[in-house]
């Protein structure tokens, strides 16, 4: 089980000359630095490596895994599904190597070069959407994404272009180093670099070789312009000439490529410690080791927190900067999207006023979107273990001021509630950036809709029905949200849970075969503390006037039911009367005096209400749980359920693939001023297959 679980883990996570060495005599290993040679390539990385993740003690794990029924039966079935391929030599003789520790690494410098990714990944979204709604798609139809194709296809927006222009005159590639311990490390360099016959990739490059630490090193250097010479830089300015007529745009192109082509890349191929090392970069120079485990990362004091960790049966660490994290985090998710989007439509006849009147709308959007994910990420530090099942212990990394994790929580027992499939409880920081950014997209989306339709899109009956509810539907939809947002902004505490099983009873509908004795209805609830009930009372009633307006306002009016009340567990649940049949399909709002739900299903608040009968104690920072049981019993009975779509050959065979997962359980706190996570999820080898 430990090998399918790794590469996760890790995604959490021509002359000679002699490397500088330090000659100094290292300083006596601590923390992990002790156990440096069951730790993977961190031991030979300094201190100033960026970021790292990396595997260890990847071969045992693997023949662990390799012995379990599990993987015997899984190998059984890939050996029955696999394709008949063709595969050349080079593939054959990979396939025969045996795979010891892997790593990605991140060295000194990487944080500016990485913010460049980000912000041309921006860009990139943004020109995507740009072309794809202006039409001009023809240059992408091959799928080669060149920079004569970004040009030619933002023709119409001489701003992206000039952004596209900054970017590629900012270009620098990060200094990546990864790494694969086996036997025969040489064969995957030879691949990359044949002796007596190098790739046509290489040719033009400079040619250097170097030792360090006991491994040899060749580098390949040499400018971008080896590939993009001075010809096909010519080519492309003809060929974009003849789309863009604006000369100073097409000098400022011609500026930004020939910065491009003076870029410098490297390439570093060796071998050391049984690794196959490949470099990336813009420098030749030497690649910095550490002299020794007590000089290594592993000594870092960012990962003293792992030292008890170290004696178990460690399978990855994990590692990186706040710099680096902080140059890669994207703050603007879906605002280049929009961007390009809405600009796309600046030069369609008929669209174009809207892309005039959203365009501001979109740069109102960008700044709340950015004050939801802005976040000031902290260095940190992770270790993973096998111990039935797998573990991870992380430190750092989440911005303690973002969250709220050293306070007690009241809902505690929720955690315990034996039917659940997912629950999480944690507090929530007071702040209005979440809503604002929610209406902000509203705001939008109403504006863009009133927009279309006015350009005739629909006809008059779309008119019509858009007239109809901006007077009288919207308005009521309006009122209904400000007392939403008083009841849970001013009524409700910090302290929030998220419960959801997979045991709701299925009510017979006419045409539908259900077995109504075999549970398998989603059912989901939010609960929360309560600080304020008589502002619950008032906003509620609030609520339901304004939905009642809405329902008299509808083309078809529709008097709202009288709600009707139960109590159950000191608890009261209030719903309106539905003819689906069955209450786990009865919306309710169940409430006492400190404790508020709102769920999809009566029977699941009021068995909530019982779990928070239960007394347990009290938990602190917040906490998440998945039981996977639940969803092997969800798959079962939805199979037999009589329902087609469910019972078919497709979900059910999933069951004996999720057969070994068990709970899974997830812990944030605040440890040392810090956001500790930890991880347990508890994986055991099936015993047979029915």
């Amino acid at each position: 089980m430990r090998f399918l679980l790794i590469l996760p883990v890790l995604a959490l996570i021509g002359c000679d000359r002699s490397a500088n060495t330090a000659s100094s005599p290292a300083a006596a290993p601590t923390g992990l630095a002790v156990h440096a040679e069951k730790l993977g390539f961190a031991q030979y990385l300094p201190q100033s490596t960026e970021l790292f993740l990396g595997s260890t003690q990847f071969k045992e794990h693997q023949k662990a895994l390799k012995s379990t029924i599990y993987w015997k039966t899984l190998d059984l079935y890939l050996q029955d599904n696999k394709p008949a391929t063709q595969k050349n030599a080079a593939l054959k003789s990979l396939e025969t190597l045996e795979v010891e520790d892997v790593f990605l690494a991140v060295r000194e410098g990487g944080a500016d070069k990485m913010r460049w990714i980000t912000d041309a990944s921006k860009a990139y979204n943004e020109f995507t959407y740009y072309t794809l709604i202006a039409g001009m798609t023809a240059g992408l139809k091959d799928g080669s994404i060149g920079p004569q194709t970004l040009f030619a296809n933002a023709a119409g927006s001489p701003d992206l272009i000039y952004r596209l222009c900054l970017l590629m005159e900012r270009a620098e590639l990060p200094p990546f180093i990864m790494g694969l311990k086996t036997a025969k490390p040489e064969v995957i360099l030879q691949d990359i670099d044949p002796p007596g016959a190098p790739q046509p990739f290489l040719a033009g490059l400079k040619k250097d070789t170097y030792t360090a630490n006991g491994g040899n090193f060749t580098v390949y250097s040499g400018p971008v312009s080896t590939w993009l010479t001075e010809a096909k830089r010519q080519e492309m300015i003809a060929s974009l000439e003849k789309s863009i007529t604006d000369k100073a745009l097409i000098t400022r192109i011609s500026e930004a490529l020939n910065k491009l082509a003076t870029k410098q890349v490297s390439l570093t191929l060796g071998t050391l410690h049984g690794y196959a090392i490949i470099a990336l970069g813009s420098s030749p120079a030497p690649i910095e080791f550490a002299s020794a485990p007590s000089e290594s990362l592993l000594a870092r004091p960012e990962f003293a927190f792992a030292e008890p960790h170290a004696t178990r049966d460690v399978v990855a660490l994990g590692f990186a900067e706040s710099e680096l994290l902080n140059a890669v985090k994207n703050e603007e998710p879906t605002a280049p999207i929009l961007r390009g989007a809405v600009q796309g439509f600046a030069g369609n006849p008929i669209f174009g006023p809207i892309s005039k009147k959203l365009a501001p709308q979109v740069d109102a959007l960008a700044t709340l979107e950015k004050k939801v994910y802005q976040q000031n990420l902290s260095t940190v530090a992770a270790i993973g273990w096998w111990d039935k099942g797998l573990h991870l212990d992380i430190a750092g990394g989440l911005d303690k001021t973002k969250v709220i994790l050293d306070q007690p929580l009241k809902l505690s027992s929720l955690v315990d509630m034996p039917s659940t499939f997912v629950t999480s409880i944690g507090h929530s920081p007071a702040g209005t950036a979440g809503r604002n950014y929610f209406e902000g997209w509203m705001q939008l989306l109403y504006t863009a809709t009133g927009a279309v339709i006015q350009t005739g899109v629909g006809g008059d009956q779309a008119s019509g029905i858009y007239a109809m509810a901006d007077q009288a539907i919207i308005p009521a939809l309006v009122k209904f949200y400000q007392s939403s947002k008083t009841l849970y902004q001013q009524a409700l505490g910090s302290e929030t849970a998220f419960v959801m099983d997979l045991a709701g009873q299925v009510p017979p509908f006419p045409g539908v075969m259900v077995d109504a004795a075999k549970p398998w209805l989603p059912r989901l609830a939010g609960v929360h503390t309560i600080t304020n009930r008589t502002l619950i009372s008032s906003s509620w009633d609030q609520m339901q006037a304004a939905l009642s307006e809405g329902l008299q306002a509808s083309p078809t009016p529709l008097p709202l039911p009288a709600p009707i009340s139960s109590e159950k567990n000191g608890f009261t649940t209030w719903f309106f009367p539905l003819p689906l049949g069955g209450n786990d399909l009865l919306p309710s709002a169940t409430l006492n005096d400190s404790t508020f739900i709102f769920g999809s299903s009566k029977d699941f608040n009021e068995a909530i209400t019982a779990q928070l009968q239960q007394t347990r104690p009290p938990l602190t920072g917040a906490h998440m749980k998945v039981r996977f049981s639940a969803l092997r019993t969800f798959i079962k009975a939805a199979g037999q359920s009589g329902t087609p779509a469910l019972s078919g050959a497709g979900p059910q065979s999933a069951l004996p693939w999720i057969a070994p997962f068990q709970d899974l359980g997830i812990h944030w706190r605040l440890e040392s001023d810090q956001v500790r996570t930890t991880l347990d999820w508890e994986i055991k080898d099936t015993v047979k297959y029915d």
